[in-house]
């Protein structure tokens, strides 16, 4: 049996069966891998890295401190195991999100616009798309490890938008998405340089973020995820709905020092809603697989037991992506993304639907530890059984 062939068949059998899983989506991933070697990933690694203009098309960084970290970026060594392993820890972490793999086992709807895109397009993007979430992956690693790798990917990317106008060919939307998610960046290069941080970091600068996309689901017609997404926004770092569930409120350094905590309520079960609230989001784009990468990948998605740090990384991941996306519209047909479209309304707002069921019962568990009728272990437990 033929690479296509094989890649159909896996594909038909994961979309057609009862139930989704993230292993099924796991597994075609792998599937879209047969045949490609190392070198070709390696190679789809590097324009990725170059698409963001950290390197030029020769393989040279244009900053040392990305130099440096080089093959922690793009390891020299890489095998397609390695990225075989890369897709099985996607799987292992997301399967922990309740609310994710709760829409995955009940949806019925099979997309068949969807999948027939999928056929036809897949075997060549979804591999693209790996090499993409490799590279978003290591880079917020080292990121979240070494603010200084922060500071070098602002001033980098503040002469590019200067030398090349990149906001001055983007919808108002995106514009305001960057500044908004910039605001951020340039807080943590402030906190980590003079040692200090402010208290209530991000307690309105979150939900005003979370509220640019409400706006934007209103005005797409997916009111359910728009609702989701207020109710995200209510229980927001250092706010009122935070009291009585937190020891300590505000904004603090991890015990490495190098990563922000926030005080969000009920922070595990919150990143997790945040996570199927923003996968629905962003299933409106044409592109969505490389926009939904920044949301599974391991050091964003595995914030289990450190979930106060998941908006550190989602600030990181979020930034890269940004500039990632629109760096690439300069690029053409080089970018693979900018020839797909792959939005399908079904699935957006089935997605919502999915979105605003979670959103509701984080409230509900939230609430009840509030008021003690549940304890912490309970409100665990019940985000995995839902």
């Amino acid at each position: 049996m033929n690479k296509l062939l094989l890649w159909i068949t896996l594909l038909s059998l994961s979309l057609t069966a009862e139930a989704m899983s993230v292993e099924d989506i796991g597994s075609v991933l792998k599937q879209s891998l047969k045949g490609i070697e190392t070198e070709e990933f390696h190679g789809m690694m590097k324009k990725h890295v170059v698409q963001m203009r950290f390197m030029n098309e020769d393989g040279q960084w244009i900053d040392e401190s990305f130099a440096n970290v080089s093959d922690e970026i793009i390891p020299a060594e890489i095998t397609m195991l390695d990225v075989h392993h890369f897709v099985d820890e996607m799987v292992s972490v997301n399967q922990k999100n309740g609310y994710l793999t709760d829409f995955l086992s009940t949806i019925d709807n099979r997309y068949p616009q969807l999948q027939e895109k999928l056929h036809r397009e897949g075997g060549e993007i979804l591999p693209d798309v790996l090499a993409y979430a490799y590279v978003l992956n290591n880079m917020t690693i080292v990121m979240a490890n070494d603010w200084h790798l922060i500071e070098s990917m602002y001033l980098t990317w503040k002469r590019v938008r200067k030398e090349t106008n990149l906001l001055e060919h983007v919808g108002l939307f995106e514009r305001v998405k960057v500044y908004s998610v910039e605001g951020p960046i340039k807080k943590i290069i402030q906190f980590h340089k003079e040692e200090e941080l402010e208290k209530r970091y991000l307690k309105a600068m979150l939900p005003i973020n979370i509220y640019q996309a409400v706006l934007f689901d209103f005005y797409l017609g997916n009111s359910e995820n728009a609702r989701s997404g207020l109710i995200l926004a209510k229980y927001n770092p250092a706010g009122r709905e935070a009291k009585g569930l937190l020891d300590n409120l505000y904004a603090q350094w991890s015990p490495n020092s190098e990563a922000i905590v926030l005080g969000i309520p009920n922070a595990e079960q919150w990143a997790d809603l945040y996570g199927i609230w923003n996968l629905s989001f962003v299933s409106h784009y044409h592109n969505f697989p490389y926009v939904m990468a920044k949301l599974v990948i391991p050091q964003q998605a595995n914030h289990y037991g450190k979930s106060g740090e998941y908006i550190y990384n989602r600030a990181i991941s979020l930034y890269i992506h940004a500039h990632f996306s629109l760096l690439g519209r300069l690029d053409g047909e080089r970018y693979l993304a900018n020839a797909m479209d792959w939005f399908n309304e079904d699935l957006y707002m089935d997605m919502g639907k999915a979105s605003l069921k979670s959103a509701k019962a984080y409230r509900k568990r939230t609430e009840s530890l509030r008021s003690g009728e549940i304890d912490a272990v309970s409100a665990h437990k019940l985000s995995r059984t839902h």
